[in-house]
């Protein structure tokens, strides 16, 4: 049997176990945003319940991102039509040995969110050689060794584009902590 009252569902079955199902208002990117406070918070409650040592270390927002900020303060962009995927072991920018163009300005560095840094790329196209395609997006280290790929499967054309603009994402993840975010 389901029961509508307004903006919420109440849904019984014959045990009469009764499920709340939250309105549309709650978006789900609010829920994942507040889910890792909850996850302190709670995890701090069961420590305290059960006199549960804290194990181990972690890496701070703040720490991360001062991290970020003195690793990559040189890092520059750069593109190459190779689009082979990535392997962890590359030293090249492009394994195929293409050209690899890099952009002028120095990849600028900013905080997406907490845990999450994001280096941006940004680059006229008319400063690209003419027909670039986009394979691979590089953030290189001031000897142009890639510190991160991105691959881009088929390459993407730059016809009829004025700028050509990127961001790779670099994530905090602390290992002894519990999942905050699910695929």
């Amino acid at each position: 049997m389901i029961a509508s009252t307004g903006s919420e569902c109440i849904c019984s079955t014959p045990k009469q176990v009764r499920t709340l199902i939250p309105d549309e208002r709650i978006s789900y990117i609010a829920v994942a945003e507040s889910y890792p406070i909850l996850l302190a918070l709670w995890t701090e409650i069961v420590r305290e319940w059960l006199s549960l040592k804290r194990g181990g270390g972690v890496v701070t927002y703040q720490g991360f991102r001062m991290m970020i900020e003195n690793a990559y303060a040189s890092a520059r962009t750069g593109v190459t039509a190779d689009d082979m995927p990535p392997d962890k072991a590359e030293t090249t920018p492009s394994p195929r040995g293409l050209p690899m163009s890099v952009f002028t300005e120095s990849a600028r560095i900013v905080e997406v969110r907490p845990g999450r840094m994001g280096l941006l790329g940004r680059t006229e196209v008319l400063a690209l050689p003419a027909g670039q395609v986009v394979g691979r997006v590089l953030a290189l280290n001031a000897d142009c060794t890639p510190l991160i790929i991105s691959s881009i499967n088929g390459g993407l054309t730059l016809d009829g584009a004025d700028v050509f603009e990127t961001i790779e994402i670099l994530r905090l993840i602390n290992r002894g902590q519990p999942r905050t975010e699910f695929s």
